[in-house]
């Protein structure tokens, strides 16, 4: 590619390449956590070894239009995730970190639809490939987020489920 001589039109033309490899800012109708964003708390339940006991602890989230920030304990310890979604509704994108779950950031792709987020993620452990898949959603009043952690052999298991409500 040659560049033009005017400087300007350069600076113009780079500034154009720079724009069209950004990823894209979520449009105002597009924001997946829209119609959930603020302050949120309520019991999270996680399935860890035992899959008809889980475990209980308290936990918050703090929502805005594309990052959904959380907090629980595993055991009395403090945990804290982030999931940080972009793109279309049709295509959405997120990279989600958990302190006790998956401490490198993960990536996922999903939908946005009817105010409810769906994503589903892979990663490997013990040699094998395993799925991780993310629900976010209003239902009713509350805010709910479950988790499914999925075998190798394709068997979806609950991980976490959170319900939530505005505190008062």
């Amino acid at each position: 590619m040659t560049l033009p001589s005017n400087p300007l039109k350069a600076l113009f033309i780079g500034w154009c390449l720079l724009a069209a490899l950004s990823p894209p800012a979520l449009a105002d109708d597009a924001q997946p956590l829209a119609a959930v964003t603020g302050e949120w708390s309520g019991p999270n339940k996680l399935w860890f070894l035992r899959p008809n006991k889980p475990l209980l602890s308290e936990g918050t989230a703090a929502v805005s239009a594309d990052v959904f920030r959380y907090t629980w304990a595993y055991k009395g310890k403090p945990q804290n995730g982030e999931l940080t979604l972009s793109g279309e509704p049709a295509a959405l994108s997120a990279t989600w970190t958990d302190t006790w779950h998956s401490p490198e950031p993960m990536t996922f792709q999903g939908t946005h639809e009817g105010g409810q987020i769906a994503l589903l993620g892979s990663y490997s452990g013990m040699g094998k490939d395993w799925g991780w898949r993310i629900e976010i959603g209003p239902e009713g009043e509350q805010l709910v987020m479950r988790m499914y952690n999925i075998t190798p052999k394709g068997k979806e298991r609950p991980a976490v489920e959170f319900i939530a409500d505005r505190p008062e």
